[in-house]
């Protein structure tokens, strides 16, 4: 499995601009 850390952090942005705070939560408990 290759690390996807530069994609991961945008889609991990994208979500946050995207979605509320609490998905933030969400996202970070899985």
């Amino acid at each position: 499995m290759r690390t996807n850390s530069s994609q991961f952090l945008a889609f991990a942005e994208l979500s946050l601009a995207i979605r509320p705070n609490w998905s933030l939560k969400r996202f970070n408990r899985l």
